[in-house]
């Protein structure tokens, strides 16, 4: 989907930033079914959380990005290495 939005000209998948956050686990609880596990992921208590870490994660590089766009604006800015 993202590789058609490029090829499309709608986005630049080179500006893809992914993040991710566990939330469940592989494998049911005893009697749990497994689509239960896939449907009502929501329900089975991590899902909370793990929205949580994601916006802890997300908010710092929102704001770097933001707040300083004219060094962002054609892409990801090279890096200082500092010693």
């Amino acid at each position: 989907m993202l590789r058609r939005g490029d090829s499309a000209g709608k986005m630049d998948f080179k500006r893809v930033m992914v993040l991710r956050s566990g939330s469940d686990v592989d494998r049911p609880h005893p009697g749990q079914s497994n689509s239960d596990v896939l449907l009502n992921y929501a329900q089975q208590g991590g899902f909370a959380p793990a929205t949580a870490n994601l916006l802890l994660t997300a908010r710092p590089v929102i704001r770097e990005i933001t707040g300083h766009w004219a060094q962002w604006r054609k892409g990801v800015p090279p890096t200082s290495r500092r010693p």
